[in-house]
């Protein structure tokens, strides 16, 4: 069955429905504001097994083509915290001995990993030649997709329009597939950018304002 799913590119739809859980964030006050839950969704296994397969397939035609870009340390394989730290120590003091200085912006997206957009997810898979298989089995999984969540009084049904639903197998790895246009930006040697999963480093090293002072002006010979 799954095979059969894999080579017909067809994801079951019975299968993309979720069920919506809220789960309130930890030191939380304001119990009526909807931003301080998270919603967990409650997937089918049969569809989870899917996934599964799914995207281990993807990880290892990215993996084996090198298409991801090496500074994302988040979701990857034999990376981790501890690699990122040690790049980031290694740009630093390759020019800290000179007297440059690194400044650096850290940025946090917010509900990354179920707000990648699925047009771009689907333009890096062509892009890094992904089997036309998966890529249809892909696109099939973004479509249609539905979530309901109940109480003891209501029952709401709507349409998901958010790529892969907070819980499922393919949304850490489809987030690096979106996010990696991000840090395959061209600068200059004294600029890198690093990412673990949503979480966007921009490091720009340099020299001082102090060393700048310290130079000798310049004195134009034609004066």
């Amino acid at each position: 069955m799954y095979n059969g799913c894999l080579k017909s590119g067809m994801f079951p739809e019975r299968w993309e429905k979720a069920k919506i859980i809220p789960i309130m964030k930890s030191h939380t006050q304001n119990r009526e504001d909807v931003t301080k839950y998270r919603p967990i969704s409650l997937l089918n296994f049969g569809g989870k097994i899917l996934e599964t397969a799914l995207i281990t397939i993807i990880n290892h035609h990215m993996y084996s083509t090198e298409f991801l870009n090496r500074n994302q340390y988040g979701f990857i394989l034999q990376k981790s915290t501890t690699d990122a730290v040690m790049a980031l120590k290694e740009f630093i003091q390759e020019r800290f001995s000179k007297g440059e200085i690194t400044v650096i912006v850290s940025l946090d997206v917010e509900g990354a990993c179920n707000s990648a957009w699925a047009p771009s997810v689907l333009k890096s898979l062509q892009e890094s030649g992904c089997p036309r298989t998966l890529y249809n089995l892909t696109n099939n999984y973004f479509s249609k997709r539905s979530a309901t969540m109940e109480t003891n009084y209501i029952k709401l049904e709507r349409a998901v329009s958010r790529v892969c639903p907070r819980g499922s197998c393919l949304g850490p790895a489809m987030w690096n597939i979106f996010y990696n246009s991000l840090p395959n930006l061209r600068f200059t040697g004294s600029t890198k950018i690093m990412a673990f999963a949503d979480d966007l480093l921009l490091l720009i090293r340099g020299g001082s304002e102090r060393n700048r002072k310290r130079r000798k002006p310049r004195v134009d010979k034609n004066l």
